[in-house]
Parts: structure tokens; sequence; C-alpha cells
């Protein structure tokens, strides 16, 4: 992240800070609690012939003596992680003076999403612009990203789950396989096998059961139309676009 901040009667300055500096959590190590579990015993009586001992009594051990985990290992926070929020207050401490005015600028750095504008006037000081107004073709670049991440279909028997591939190559092989059953369930012969390949592996399926996928792929793949209807919209488009809030 960024601190642009400027003193009184000195120029804007910017102060670059990386995240890995932020206090990690420490934590204290807690033993595991045992109790010893005592063996338990029975005596056998001896086997007697007469006056004569066959077999001299003894112990048997029913059940060897154990350790018994009473609380198993585990470890206690002793200082929790600094938040981003308390990460920013103590930068902004140590590295802004008394006095100046201040703010903090995180650019995004994920990839297709722009690095959010800086905009600081303060007395016509000094900050650059650091990217364009979002665009519509923006948007629907980041639905078509999401579009192509796939979809998990769950077959509900020895199948398993299986994770439905949705890039574009993936998309021209699942139109030929949906024509191919439309016309096999045109004909009556819905029960009829095909096997398909899915990102997690081959998979038989009938033509009946393709067109259930088909639903399925259409209840993942709506809402991003909806969603990315729903940014274009927006004047402006936010800068955070491809933020996951406004695509769930």
């Amino acid at each position: 992240m960024f601190i642009i901040y400027q003193a009184p009667a000195h120029p804007i300055t910017t102060v670059s800070v990386s995240h890995d500096a932020m206090i990690a959590a420490v934590f204290e190590d807690i033993p595991a609690v045992t109790r010893d579990v005592p063996a338990v015993t029975r005596t056998v009586p001896a086997v007697m012939d007469g006056d004569t001992i066959i077999t001299p009594e003894s112990e048997e051990i029913v059940t060897p003596a154990t350790v018994e985990i009473v609380t198993p290992a585990t470890q206690r926070v002793v200082t929790p992680a600094e938040t981003d929020a308390e990460f920013e207050a103590r930068m902004v401490s140590a590295l802004v003076p008394p006095g100046a005015q201040h703010v903090i600028v995180d650019p995004v750095t994920l990839p297709g999403v722009p690095v959010e504008r800086w905009i600081v006037d303060w007395g016509m000081g000094v900050v650059t612009t650091r990217a364009a107004t979002v665009t519509v073709a923006d948007i629907v670049a980041e639905r078509e990203r999401r579009m192509a991440l796939g979809f998990d279909y769950v077959f509900g028997d020895a199948r398993g789950v299986h994770h439905i591939g949705t890039t574009p190559a993936d998309m021209k092989g699942w139109d030929e396989v949906t024509q191919a059953t439309q016309a096999m369930i045109a004909l009556g012969a819905g029960a009829t096998t095909l096997t398909v390949v899915t990102d997690t592996g081959p998979a038989t399926i009938t033509a009946l059961e393709w067109q259930y996928i088909l639903m399925a792929a259409s209840a993942s793949r709506q809402p991003l139309w909806a969603h990315s209807f729903a940014l274009q919209a927006m004047t402006p488009i936010p800068a955070d676009y491809a933020d996951d809030t406004y695509w769930s």
C-alpha cells in the first residue's frame, strides 16, 4: 500500500509500505493431557487333578495398561495477528508527521483488475491518476473469465462429483454433446449412454442425464450474466468491479 501525506508547508510525499511488515499471530503450544489407565486382570484358578496341580493359579490380562488422551495437544493464540486497520494505523503513526493530512491507497494487483485511481489535490499538490475509467468491456472480460471457471456437478452415485470445464474450447465440445443427446432423445433413445471427459475424468452418462447437467450449467452461469448487467448499469462502474461481492 501507499501512504500519501502532506505536512504543513511541505510538498506531498508518497511512501510505499509492504503488507509483509504486518505482525503475525503468536501461538503457544499446549501439551496434551493424559492419564494412565491401569491394566484389567482376572485370576485364573489352578486346575487340579486330585492333589496334583495341572495348571497353577495365574493372573490373566484382560485389558493391557494404556495411556488415555484426556485433552489433545493444541495451540493457543497469545497475540492475534494484526488486522489491516491496525497495520495501517501503525504505519501512519510511524511515517506520517504530526499534523499532516494523509490518505492510504491500496492498489489492486489481481490479474485483469485496474489499479485504483489516486486523486489528491491538497492545494495543487502532486498526485496522478493511476487508472483509466472502468468500461463495459472490463465487465464483459471479467464475466467471461468467471464463466470459464466451470462448475461442479454431483452425480449422486459412484461417479461422485465432476468439475465441468467451461472454457471456450470446452464449450465447443459440449455443444456437440448437446446436439447428439438431443437427437437421441428425439428418437426415443434417451437412455442411450455415451462417455464424456470432464476436468475430473471420464464419465459415462445417458442422453437424459446430459440435460440435467445443462440445467446445472444454467444455474451456475445465468447469475453471472445478471451480475454483469447490474455492474454495467452503474454510474460510475466501481473500480473494484472484480470483487466477489458484485458477483455473488
